[in-house]
């Protein structure tokens, strides 16, 4: 009787590592989906700085295709890229023959096409050119503002002298 008893409490053991797995992989699916969406709002937001008019495909053939505006994430290659849409929608573009194939990434799907860790390294890379970028503006408008006030107080200078 003793091992009857014991099958049953591992059933119901395994019953409880089956729900606990359920809401696992809910509580996973909602984080991503969340974590997604706050990407999307970073890319965005700094859309005046990546946003790429025209990215394009390019066959190993030398064949050229146009995908549009977006902001690139991912560049797999010359053949295979993970752009952000302006309307939000994450699409992966691979060439395959004459045709370009688009497949719509969300939280369910995207990282069979790049990691979490990749995706946010590629945020935090973007971020961080962002700013170095700015920081480098604002070095230039520091000193075109010293030029300015330097010329300015010569132009002075050379007015007050010939006023005497």
């Amino acid at each position: 009787m003793g091992t009857i008893e014991e099958l049953k409490k591992l059933m119901e053991h395994l019953e409880k590592a089956e729900k606990d797995k359920e809401m696992a992989e809910k509580e996973l699916r909602r984080v991503m989906a969340d974590s997604l969406e706050n990407i999307k709002d970073i890319y965005l937001a700094l859309q005046r700085y990546v946003l790429k008019d025209n990215i394009i495909l390019k066959s190993y053939d030398g064949r050229t295709f146009s995908i549009g505006e977006g902001i690139l994430i991912s560049d797999k290659g010359i053949e295979e890229k993970i752009v952000l849409k302006p309307d939000r929608r994450l699409i992966l573009y691979k060439l395959s023959g004459n045709n370009v194939m688009e497949t719509d990434l969300d939280a369910g799907n995207i990282e069979e096409y790049i990691s979490i860790d990749n995706l946010f390294a590629n945020v935090m890379d973007t971020l961080t050119t962002t700013i170095q970028k700015n920081e480098k503006e604002v070095l230039r408008y520091s000193s075109m503002i010293t030029k300015i006030e330097r010329y300015t107080q010569d132009l002075k200078n050379i007015i007050t002298t010939q006023d005497n």
